[in-house]
């Protein structure tokens, strides 16, 4: 038969007076130092935000992978390039993005994108336009057209235009 345990405490069970106030005091130094290394790791990546550009949630992604084992980071790393070709495909990422500016700045075109896509735009019009002959477009005018248009035409007018006003001069 196993013995029943007491629920009293024993000097066996209980830690020493110097022990316990040892380990608080130790674990209270060591927190004021990684507070104090936290709080330098801490400028140190807010200076390198500011002046050297750094992306922090890029540094943190980095640093979770640095962490893995090869194995599990081989397979989030395949998986967040197929995750993120779907969130483009499906425009989760929205439609008006305007492209990497900063590659576009390191090819140092002069050139006006729009002015490039309206010079096609106006080609590729000309080339699906069909020139008219003459005798084309003399069906579009009811007076040289072979088939005018039934419709009566008015002269335009502004209805009441001869009327006298209500207004009053004071």
């Amino acid at each position: 038969m196993a013995k029943a345990k007491s629920s009293e405490p024993t000097s066996e069970r209980v830690i020493g007076k110097t022990q316990f106030v040892a380990l608080v005091n130790e674990l209270y130094q060591k927190g004021q130092r990684v507070k104090s290394i936290t709080g330098e790791m801490g400028e140190r990546v807010k200076h390198a935000e500011e002046n050297a550009h750094l992306n922090k949630k890029a540094l943190s992604m980095i640093r979770a992978l640095h962490k893995m084992d090869e194995e599990k980071r081989d397979d989030v790393l395949r998986s967040f390039d197929l995750y993120r070709t779907y969130a483009e495909e499906a425009g989760l990422f929205g439609n008006n993005h305007c492209g990497d500016l900063v590659d576009q700045a390191e090819v140092g075109t002069d050139e006006d994108p729009g002015e490039k896509q309206a010079a096609d735009n106006a080609v590729r019009l000309e080339a699906g336009i069909k020139k008219l002959s003459d005798n084309e477009l003399k069906e579009f005018d009811d007076s040289t057209s072979s088939k005018p248009s039934r419709r009566k035409h008015k002269e335009p007018t502004l209805e009441g235009a001869d009327e006298p006003g209500s207004y009053k001069l004071q």
